[in-house]
């Protein structure tokens, strides 16, 4: 027994071990043939083996002490001596590897066998597959851990999916960069040959130890040493030697890497294991490979399975399966969106060859606070805005404290003032507001004719996307550039989900909130900051396959206007308002017409938010009465307190005043005096007793005048 064991191959780690020699001394050895050994393909590229015969004989009776007590005794505690790593289960190894002892001899001597077999294999496979073991639902806290299934073909079937069913890739070309490395390498043996031959035969050791120093300071080649890096002389002795040995291949001075390993994976782990790792790792809970390790050991343990690999065997598992399923990995752990969005091929839309051919509409909440026109108070409103798909222009837009069929038409018409044309196609969202039917003409189903849509009536085509689907909205790309170049550098931004949001919105963070300010902005200014960065910034970018900026492109191509009144018809959003002493209130605002006095009526106020500079008032059945404009408040004591300024302003509107109590009250005054004429003056002619004419012939001062005289 004791000659077969020394005739048998060990790693060089489990000779490392036993003799208290570090590992690259080992390989030292090897390289100078002290230690009779092999070299093998193992994980990570070629390895040393050492026969146990040619070690030291203290060594060599360390390793058959070993094994006699590996084969003694059973629990792990016995297996490990002195760190070795002869055999890690708690069960003999015929036990574990039942299909090798029944094909190898029986008896001891088939163990001992197999022990030295399954060490020297260990980088092909590492343990048995154990495929046919019953499982058991394990749970720990009452949290319950995903069981493993027993079905050796469900297994198989699983493991082949992922492509970890396969052993070795024999299938892998060896990369551009490394053959070349290895032809730099034979420029340097030759340019240290030639250096040889300067010193001569007697000083090689002289010339080997100038040519290092030489070479690693860049005086021989600096280009050999920028794509060899710093070497040794020793090195040069390795690669002269294979060189020679393979008959002058270069190819044998290529580096030792498994190259296959990136689209085929060579692992120790069982199928078993395998198998776990996926039950894990493929969740939609998201484990992470630390935590996933830590349940997939307990499960093991329990069912009796000791052999469990470390972590980062696992974990190089993964990285394969990341590298090589990353759309199977992505949506079976966050769902099909996050897989065609991320992994999966998309289709490539060709722009349209025209500005204005296609706009394309959606809505984005701000991820900065503005005041709520209503209420005053800090909201998150929506900008609904309309992208030319040709220009990348930012057309029109709109903003509202929720997003609704109103500020949609807003931004529409804002689109087509600025665009100058009415646009062939809309590529809108599938939302409700955007498929509300006062637009494109159809029910609330979506299936039936109804009255005629805004669209319609303009002329454009309606194409809406998939729900779910923001891939087809281009305009996705615009909100994302919005929120990084603009939404951030205003006071109020408060971001647009828990990980994004600055220290200022989370709890007592006091200080933060100090230096953040609390300046919230209005719609007018929320307006005119967005107008001012899509000015100077976002529209002096380089617009897509030209030389010309965004801005450049549009205005050499946009159209020559429309009319604004038939826009304002369909498209303006609108409110139903009762008509005040002072005119009509609106968004805290006063609008006033010299046209509103004395209506004490409800109206429809029409409104563009992009400017609530003025209104334009319609009766209730749709009668256009006049333009109201924007009240400004003055100071009532801008003789004294105010500026000159001021002081305009406050005569300017008291003269107004004046001007329309004087138009407003004329009328009426000559009206009553006309009416109550009696109290006047004027002469009464009697024709005859029981009649009486006035200068105004009205029937009730008669009467009145018929029972003054009765009185009398």
């Amino acid at each position: 027994m004791n000659k077969e064991i020394l005739n048998e191959y060990v790693k060089i780690k489990d000779v490392a071990k036993l003799s208290n020699i570090s590992l690259r001394t080992i390989q030292r050895y090897c390289a100078t043939d002290k230690y009779q050994h092999r070299i093998i393909n193992g994980n990570g590229g070629k390895q040393y083996e050492i026969l146990v015969s040619s070690l030291e004989p203290e060594i060599q009776q360390k390793i058959l002490e070993n094994y006699s007590t590996n084969t003694q005794h059973n629990d792990t505690a016995a297996c490990v001596i002195s760190g070795a790593d002869l055999c890690r289960a708690d069960v003999s190894y015929s036990e574990r590897r039942p299909e090798v002892a029944k094909t190898k001899m029986s008896g001891n001597d088939s163990e001992t066998n197999d022990l030295f077999l399954w060490n020297k294999s260990k980088g092909a496979e590492k343990r048995a597959e154990l495929t046919t073991y019953t499982p058991a639902p394990v749970s720990f806290n009452n949290f319950a851990i995903p069981a493993t299934i027993s079905d050796e073909k469900t297994i198989k079937k699983t493991l082949s999916t992922f492509g970890l069913d396969k052993v070795k890739n024999n299938n892998f070309a060896i990369p551009i960069k490394a053959k070349q490395k290895a032809l730099f390498k034979v420029d340097v043996i030759k340019k240290w040959k030639e250096h040889r031959e300067v010193f001569g035969i007697k000083n090689k050791l002289k010339a080997d130890k100038e040519f290092e120093e030489l070479f690693n300071s860049g005086l021989i080649s600096k280009k050999l040493l920028s794509k060899v890096g710093k070497i040794s002389i020793k090195s040069i002795y390795r690669w002269n030697k294979e060189y020679e040995k393979s008959n002058k291949n270069y190819m044998s001075l290529v580096d030792g890497y498994n190259y296959g390993s990136e689209t085929h994976l060579t692992t120790f782990l069982s199928d078993i294991e395998k198998f776990m790792l996926l039950k894990f790792m493929l969740h939609q809970n998201k484990y992470s490979i630390g935590k996933a390790y830590e349940l997939i050991r307990v499960q093991l343990l329990k069912q009796g399975y000791k052999d469990i690999s470390g972590v980062n065997a696992y974990r190089r598992v993964w990285n394969y399966l990341c590298k090589n399923y990353s759309d199977m990995i992505t949506f079976a752990r966050e769902g099909k969106k996050a897989a065609l969005d991320k992994k999966l091929p998309c289709l490539l839309r060709e722009r349209p060859k025209n500005v204005g051919d296609a706009l394309v509409g959606d809505g984005h909440v701000l991820d900065f606070m503005i005041k709520n026109p209503l209420t005053g108070k800090p909201c998150r409103a929506n900008l609904v805005g309309f992208l030319d798909w040709r220009s990348w222009e930012f057309c029109g837009y709109e903003l509202m404290v929720t997003e609704n069929t109103q500020s949609i038409a807003s931004a529409l018409r804002n689109s087509i003032i600025h665009l100058g044309k009415i646009p062939k196609v809309v590529y809108i969202d599938n939302g409700k507001a955007f498929k509300n039917k006062a637009f494109n003409g159809i029910d609330a189903d979506f299936s039936e004719d109804g009255i005629q849509g805004i669209y319609e009536k303009l002329g454009i085509q309606v194409q809406f996307s998939k729900p779910y689907n923001g891939r087809e909205k281009v305009v996705e790309r615009f909100w994302e550039e919005l929120t990084n170049s603009l939404s951030k550098l205003m006071p109020s931004y408060v971001g647009n989900n828990i990980e994004n949001q600055p220290a200022s919105t989370k709890r007592n963070e006091k200080y933060h909130k100090k230096i953040q300010g609390g300046y919230i902005p209005t719609i007018e200014e929320t307006k005119a900051i967005i107008e001012t960065w899509l000015n100077n910034v976002y529209r002096q970018r380089k617009c897509q396959n030209t030389q010309l900026t965004i801005a450049e492109f549009f205005n050499q191509n946009k159209g020559n206007g429309v009319n604004i009144d038939v826009l304002d018809d369909l498209l303006m959003s609108s409110q139903e308002r009762k008509i005040g002493r002072n005119g009509i209130r609106l968004f805290n605002e006063l609008y006033y017409a010299p046209e509103l006095t004395g209506l004490n009526i409800k109206v429809i106020a029409k409104y563009n938010m992009f400017d609530l500079s003025y209104i334009k008032v319609y009766t209730v059945n749709g009668e256009f009465l006049c333009r109201a404009e924007r009240q400004m408040s003055v100071n009532p004591l801008a003789n004294i307190l105010g500026t000159p300024q001021d002081l305009h302003e406050l005569r300017t509107k008291q003269k107004q005043i004046k001007k329309i109590e004087k138009e407003r009250l004329k009328p009426i005054k000559t009206t009553l005096l006309a009416l109550y004429s009696s109290h006047s003056k004027k002469q009464i002619k009697i024709k005859s007793q029981n009649e009486y004419i006035c200068n105004d012939s009205e029937e009730y001062q008669i009467t009145c005048y018929e029972n003054r005289k009765i009185s009398s």
